[in-house]
């Protein structure tokens, strides 16, 4: 699940509602990170494509 909250300068942070809701008992990691600022693009996430070869496939493309 992911979020994007915008704060003004004094503004202080509130969870929207919808991620309040989520959190139920167990243990939960919430990461913050600043978004990163593109002229005009959106941010891009690659990770998917880091993590979608299958086992058998690891080390295949790597420069030997």
């Amino acid at each position: 699940m992911r979020f994007e909250i915008e704060l003004d300068a004094e503004e202080p942070l509130s969870l929207p509602p919808e991620v309040v809701a989520c959190i139920r008992g167990g243990t939960w990691i919430l990461t913050l990170e600043p978004k990163p600022e593109y002229a005009g693009e959106q941010f891009r996430d690659h990770s998917a494509f880091l993590a979608g070869y299958a086992p058998e496939d690891d080390g295949l493309y790597d420069d030997v």
